[in-house]
């Protein structure tokens, strides 16, 4: 069973999205375990022509907000075309292009990528990004992504879709690239990550974090439980293997409607994350992220909750062997 979260408040049960987007990280620890798997595919609708008028100069692209980066060959091929999206201030994603696009007569391209999601709830994802060179020198272009990629090779996946516009500007002759163009493993192996945060990590947050805006996380804690009114329920640090769900909950004042709010988790085999666009305005309110145990081995953990620029230190949590 592939773990999953959602962000819950009174009147609402995930169906908003983050920053333009809800994500969550989905990773496999065990790639002979069918049931994680996630199979992808490639499509593009491009049809090769010979551009005419103003031909895109070759070389490096690039542009900012969000980063883009490709070539254009002499033939007028688009290589190594990649948006680099910011998902927090510790973690970015990238989207690649599943071919490399010739440049049509309108001097326009288009790449489509389809994902079947291992959660079945989700679907077949799919990435689209469009692009038209408006000089030799300029290109703008919109996108649609579902998923990208993390740099461990975990793929992260958007329930609703991260949209919006970019724009790139001729940088170089040469053909630069940082990276080599690479897509999600048919499997992606999950790999281990060191918990840096352990030694400043706290048990909970009982000290306001208020923003000059006036939103407010007035106390971060863990609990196996909520109540009806999605608050915590005994709040502990400490679970087993027999625990089927782990929460982190969050009392914010000041609550207001589109508030980025996010979790990140990370101890041994366990790389995770969701972010969501609050749907409500409320003067005080509970907001919980959780996570599946299913597949976790003992040992010591950490979560970080955000809302908007507020992020608390890492909260540590242990799960230890059930009796």
């Amino acid at each position: 069973m592939s773990r999953s979260g959602r962000l819950l408040t009174n009147t609402l049960m995930a169906s908003v999205s983050t920053i333009i987007f809800l994500l969550s990280f989905v990773s496999s620890s065990t790639p002979a375990d069918a049931s994680r798997a996630i199979r992808f595919a490639a499509t593009t609708t491009i049809k090769a022509k010979s551009p005419t008028g103003i031909v895109p100069k070759s070389g490096h692209w690039e542009g900012s907000d969000p980063a883009i980066s490709f070539n254009v060959t002499e033939n007028g091929i688009i290589i190594n075309f990649s948006i680099a999206l910011t998902l927090y201030a510790f973690a970015t994603c990238t989207v690649w292009a599943p071919s490399d696009p010739a440049i049509e007569a309108n001097k326009t391209f288009t790449f489509n990528d389809e994902l079947d999601a291992s959660d079945q709830s989700l679907g077949t994802l799919m990435n689209q990004v469009t692009g038209k060179f408006k000089t030799a020198t300029s290109a703008s272009g919109s996108m649609s992504i579902h998923f990208c990629t993390m740099d461990q090779g975990n793929v992260v996946m958007f329930e609703d879709a991260a949209k919006g516009n970019w724009t790139a500007k001729w940088k170089s002759p040469a053909i630069i690239s940082d990276r080599q163009k690479v897509h999600p493993t048919p499997l992606p192996t999950h790999v281990p990550i060191a918990n840096d945060y352990t030694p400043w990590a706290v048990d909970a947050v009982t000290e306001p974090l208020i923003s000059p805006t006036g939103l407010t996380l007035e106390r971060v804690v863990m609990t196996r439980s909520v109540d009806s009114s999605n608050c915590a329920l005994e709040v502990t640090n400490t679970f087993t293997t027999a625990d089927d769900t782990i929460y982190v909950v969050a009392v914010i004042l000041n609550l207001k409607e589109d508030t980025r709010l996010s979790s990140s988790w990370k101890g041994p085999d366990l790389f995770w994350g969701y972010t969501n666009l609050a749907g409500i305005e409320a003067a005080r309110q509970c907001v919980y992220f959780y996570i599946d145990t299913d597949g976790l081995a003992p040992g010591v953990f950490t979560v970080f909750f955000m809302a908007d620029d507020l992020q608390t230190p890492p909260l540590r949590f242990t799960i230890e062997q059930a009796q």
